[in-house]
């Protein structure tokens, strides 16, 4: 029913009587009123409650009531007064108290209305159920689930950080199903880091407790990990690592029962190897790609470097213009990076994508050829700036300038997606094990991905200043 515009009803006892249980909600306030429509005779003026009427219109049943339609000011009501001259009947609404007995009604399968509010997301009906009757909030489904697995359930977001920021509803974070999950353990099987941050950040969550079948979050965590080879910035990934890192313990089991006992190694299961033989086929040809490009470009740019040559009639013809500065040497030892990676990383690759070799080996030979891969990226566009700034800078300072500035954009989309989920998990970690501890982990994971990804600038920009000390020194 419309909050503008509520429709006419028509009929004798069930139109009245649809009437009179329906549900108006201001759509400003935050309480739900319902408005039961009491009648009176004009004769005798007794109010008689819509529940207790009989009779509609007159004695013969020739006329028909109708109301108009309730009207909203600044968020109140109008109540109307309704007449029917022919009825010989006068109508009124009267403001009161929602019934909250519905709201502890569940349907055919469980759900109550707080449970189906949660799985929609809608967080506005969640506020006015929890504030009329807040003990709804601990009601069940029928597999023992409240309001708050569903919403992990259902990954909603709002209604997950809308619990963990209101205290009065901790109590519910910790409550278990029939199958002894909490919300944090459905959160880890989601694998949505933003649901598993908001419960992760509240202290008032317990990490080590156990299901019924004997797992904590961090053996779950430990589960969604893959076997062999994987990308380290999946969201199982550092959820696992958030959970070890807050010191999340494993259940009371022996280790070796365990179906993987260290997700960071290359042991596989004989059910998994064919299957990662596939992956790494698939992987090396994509990449093999790649790095041939690049290997090609690099070979090319170091015969057609910038500036030129020496004129043959000139002293050191055939030499480089440009030989002897700081930026030509910079240019020079990017360009050989990018070679000397890229042509590596194409040979690891020709290893890793060939049945002949073990799978062991083509494992490591695909982890190596990645990281160099990853390295003569950040090489050539290192040598694709230093070489527009050598040509432009004699001429168009600021023009070279900004080539320089906008290059290291190939370099930063690299990393784009481990700044956007260490952006999520940086809030949560610190209110978790504190603010020191939080920022002192953040601050090494960042300088470790720093330096695997950055590792080029330092040997290209160091050799330049080394060659430009050398010759000052001549």
């Amino acid at each position: 029913m419309s909050y503008e515009r509520a429709t006419n009803l028509h009929g004798r006892r069930r139109g009245l009587a649809a009437l009179a249980s329906g549900l108006h909600r201001c759509p400003t306030a935050r309480t739900t009123l319902v408005f039961p429509i009491c009648f009176r005779r004009k004769d005798d003026g007794a109010w008689i409650d819509s529940g207790g009427i009989e009779p509609v219109g007159n004695s013969g049943g020739g006329a028909e009531s109708s109301c108009r339609p309730i009207r909203w000011v600044e968020g109140r009501t109008v109540p109307p007064v309704m007449n029917d001259d022919e009825s010989g009947w006068e109508c009124r609404s009267e403001e009161k108290r929602a019934n909250p007995a519905p709201v502890y009604q569940a349907d055919n399968k469980g759900f109550f209305p707080v449970h189906v509010a949660a799985s929609i997301g809608a967080l506005d009906i969640i506020s006015i159920i929890l504030e009329t009757c807040p003990s709804s909030a601990g009601l069940c489904t029928a597999q023992g689930r409240t309001f708050l697995h569903v919403a992990v359930e259902n990954r909603r977001l709002n209604v997950v950080s809308f619990v963990c920021q209101t205290p009065s509803l901790d109590w519910i974070l910790n409550m278990r199903d029939h199958d002894g999950s909490t919300a944090l353990h459905l959160a880890v099987q989601a694998g949505k880091l933003r649901i598993f941050c908001s419960l992760y950040g509240n202290k008032k969550v317990h990490l080590n407790l156990e299901n019924n079948s004997k797992h904590t979050p961090n053996d779950i965590a430990r589960g969604m990990l893959p076997h062999g080879l994987n990308y380290k910035s999946n969201t199982d990934d550092w959820i696992y690592r958030a959970l070890t890192y807050a010191g999340a313990n494993y259940s009371c089991r022996r280790v070796d029962k365990f179906e993987r006992v260290n997700p960071n190694s290359f042991e596989l299961q004989p059910d998994d190897v064919t299957k990662e033989a596939e992956n790494m086929k698939d992987a090396s040809q994509t990449l093999g790609i790649g790095s041939v490009l690049v290997t090609t470009v690099a070979f090319g740019a170091t015969f057609a470097l910038p500036g030129g040559y020496i004129a043959d009639d000139h002293m050191n013809r055939g030499t480089p213009t440009r030989a002897g500065r700081y930026s030509f040497d910079a240019f020079m030892m990017a360009n050989t990076l990018a070679f000397i990676c890229s042509s590596v990383a194409t040979t690891g690759l020709m290893f890793s994508g060939t049945s002949m070799v073990n799978l062991k080996s083509r494992q490591i030979n695909l982890a190596v050829s990645v990281l160099l891969m990853s390295s003569s990226l950040t090489s050539l566009a290192a040598a694709f700036a230093l070489g527009v700034y050598i040509v432009l800078a004699p001429v168009s300072l600021g023009t070279a300038i900004v080539v320089c500035v906008l290059s290291p954009l190939v370099v930063l989309y690299k990393l784009f997606e481990f700044f956007v989920m260490l952006g999520i998990l940086a809030r949560p970690l610190c209110l978790r094990v504190g603010l020191s501890r939080g920022l002192k982990g953040l601050a090494k994971v960042i300088v470790q991905i720093m330096f695997i990804e950055l590792w080029p600038f330092i040997i290209i920009f160091g050799w330049a200043a080394i060659a430009r000390s050398h010759r000052n020194h001549l």
